[in-house]
């Protein structure tokens, strides 16, 4: 009888250990992660921290073509206080004025450095110690940093590049500056990686 006894435990064990992994299969299936701040409608491979470009609409006015790129950010889960962008892209095929490059609001402050000879250099960044907002993404997710609109000036093109000009670890050309207190002398520049885009017009 005792064996009969020490068997049945055995087996009401095990069944208590198969519940148990059962109900944790149904808790992992029902988790939900945070939903991404902007709609990954492509599939990106970059290694993040990351800044991509991408096409958002294309609209005539006044009888002009209009293309509006939106620049985007994955800061990988690290907070940045700001992003330098140097954008090189064909004069011959689609132009932009300083006036029509936009920040979303994610960081408080745009500025144009200089725009000619086919770079345009700007720069996005907020300031902590007047509770301006920094930027946080987490892995998978992106934000919209900028718009940034362009008129086709030359009508029989079909697409155009757009390349985002960075090497890692580099302050002189694109970049995201992370968040540091104190702050140091030289800001610490996170970007890893990013997209040139080919934009159909």
């Amino acid at each position: 009888m005792g064996k009969q006894h020490f068997i049945t435990f055995q087996l009401l064990a095990i069944s208590g250990i198969l519940v148990s992994i059962l109900v944790s299969m149904v808790a992992f299936r029902n988790f939900v992660l945070p939903e991404s701040k902007a709609d990954l409608s492509t599939e990106v491979d970059l290694a993040p921290p990351y800044l991509r470009l991408a096409r958002k609409s294309i609209d005539v006015v006044n009888g002009k073509k209009m293309v509006t790129v939106e620049l985007l950010a994955n800061t990988s889960g690290l907070s940045v206080t700001g992003a330098d962008v140097i954008l090189h892209y064909d004069w011959k095929v689609v132009a932009i004025k300083d006036e029509d490059i936009h920040s979303s609001g994610a960081f408080a402050v745009s500025s144009v450095n200089s725009n000619q000879n086919e770079i345009l250099d700007f720069s996005l960044f907020s300031e902590k110690k007047r509770n301006e907002p920094l930027v946080q993404t987490n892995a998978d997710q992106e934000l919209v940093i900028a718009t940034l609109t362009f008129e086709v000036v030359d009508p029989s093109a079909t697409l155009t590049q757009l390349e985002l000009i960075a090497t890692p670890g580099r302050l002189d050309d694109s970049n995201l500056v992370l968040d540091q207190d104190p702050r140091p002398e030289l800001p610490t520049d996170v970007l890893k990686s990013v997209q040139p885009a080919i934009i159909s017009l």
